[in-house]
């Protein structure tokens, strides 16, 4: 997926930051979707401060225009409902200062699906400016700590790539297994 972007971005050198950024908000609409692949294309194409600068602005652009959509989907879904789960009754009452740390928190902790977060955020009174500056402030360790990783292991050799990625299949398949184990 990382080698389709990246072709795309140096075929259309021209629009380059608009596919990329596209590209962001379709895999936060998408919800389940790593973002590595854009972020590897992005630093490959750019460097890695201007495609780790971009990737930043496409999932914060990505995450905002997923919290609108989403609220306008679940207005649309739950217009003559009444939501009784907990959880979501919790949400639709979160604004302010509470909901910036929560969203600001969650954006923090390495294995929460960005996707989830938007979702959750959907469901909340949150502003979209106050989702938009928590989601950059959490997203700007995330980010950087993924194009990190994907710059070092674009710099590996054979072997050491090989090992890299057989372990990290591994590690997810095991990480899968518990998860699934326990019932989470």
């Amino acid at each position: 997926m990382t080698e389709f972007i990246t072709e795309l971005m140096n075929d259309y050198a021209e629009i380059s930051y608009l596919i990329s950024i596209l590209v962001n908000v379709l895999i936060s609409l998408f919800a389940f979707i790593p973002s590595v692949f854009i972020t590897a294309a992005n630093i490959y194409v750019f460097g890695f401060w201007e495609g780790l600068i971009l990737s930043l602005v496409g999932e914060v652009l990505g995450s905002v225009i997923s919290l609108i959509l989403y609220r306008k989907g679940i207005e649309f879904l739950t217009r003559e409902k009444e939501i009784t789960h907990p959880i979501y009754k919790k949400l639709l009452t979160t604004t302010g200062v509470e909901a910036f740390l929560l969203i600001v928190s969650l954006r923090l902790l390495p294995f929460v699906p960005s996707g989830l977060v938007n979702i959750g955020a959907s469901f909340s009174k949150v502003s979209v400016t106050t989702f938009g500056i928590a989601t950059l402030i959490g997203k700007i360790p995330a980010v950087l700590i993924e194009a990190m990783a994907v710059s070092q292991y674009m710099k590996w050799q054979g072997e050491e790539k090989v090992y890299f990625t057989l372990v990290a299949l591994i590690l997810v398949l095991i990480y899968f297994l518990v998860k699934r184990k326990r019932g989470i």
